[in-house]
């Protein structure tokens, strides 16, 4: 009965040491949820060294506490962030808005722009944040009322789900044609 005990008593040990290796990189949010374990599973290995809950139960309930998901509600973050310039040439020139999360959004910023201000070409483009070497690299996706497609030949962006579906949105909402048409 002792082998048992010292065994139900070394296993709860290794899943309390492994709860605390996984939550040192955490949120906070998180940290509590792996506190709450380590809490649980320490007061399983106190009863049952005290006798108060046979070996049997306290395995069970030891392995129940660590089979329980830490299931968080995460926003589902897009790779890509769009920008609005007012001069698609020189975006530093006029206005300049960056980070914007959605396309609808972007549209908005950019439907608000006075093309009589600057007399330029104002823009709505894309960025990617997915670690590939097209990272925050401003590729123009509207240029003039008009969907500018010479960077979504290029096959990263060709195969990008998030890119191909930005793109399609465009066509789809703004009705913009493409500028590879108009000069083709």
């Amino acid at each position: 009965m002792r082998l048992i005990k010292r065994y139900v008593l070394e296993f709860a040990n290794d899943q309390i040491n492994t709860y605390k290796k996984i939550m040192k990189d955490q949120e906070p949010d998180i940290k509590k949820l792996w506190q709450k374990k380590i809490d649980e599973t320490s007061h399983i290995k106190r009863i049952c060294q005290a006798g108060m809950i046979t070996n049997y139960e306290a395995m069970k309930s030891i392995i129940e506490i660590n089979d329980r998901q830490i299931v968080l509600k995460k926003k589902v973050v897009e790779p890509i962030t769009f920008y609005v310039a007012e001069c698609g040439e020189f975006h530093s020139k006029g206005y300049y808005r960056e980070n914007i999360k959605s396309l609808d959004e972007a549209m908005r910023v950019y439907q608000g722009i006075d093309v009589n201000r600057m007399h330029s070409i104002p823009e709505i483009g894309f960025m990617l944040k997915e670690g590939s070497i097209y990272d925050d690299l401003p590729c123009p996706l509207i240029r003039g009322h008009k969907i500018d497609e010479t960077y979504l030949t290029i096959p990263a962006f060709k195969t990008n789900e998030f890119v191909q579906k930005a793109a399609k949105e465009c066509r789809e909402k703004y009705c913009y044609p493409s500028s590879a048409q108009t000069f083709g």
